[in-house]
């Protein structure tokens, strides 16, 4: 199963909605993870999935 089922890029949300999704998702990160490290390789995992969902990079 992948539990990997974000909100699709192209969708009619508004810009506001995928970037408030995607802050609010990160802010979860940094309460779940242990360490700073283990945060920042689920960020760069997090942000590789969303750049193969179709997410502009920077």
């Amino acid at each position: 199963l992948n539990a990997y089922l974000y909100i699709p890029w192209r969708s009619c949300h508004s810009l506001d909605s995928k970037r408030a999704w995607v802050k609010g998702e990160l802010i979860r990160y940094v309460r779940l993870c242990s360490s700073e490290t283990y945060f920042l390789k689920i960020r760069t995992d997090f942000t590789q999935r969303l750049r193969d969902h179709g997410y502009p990079g920077k």
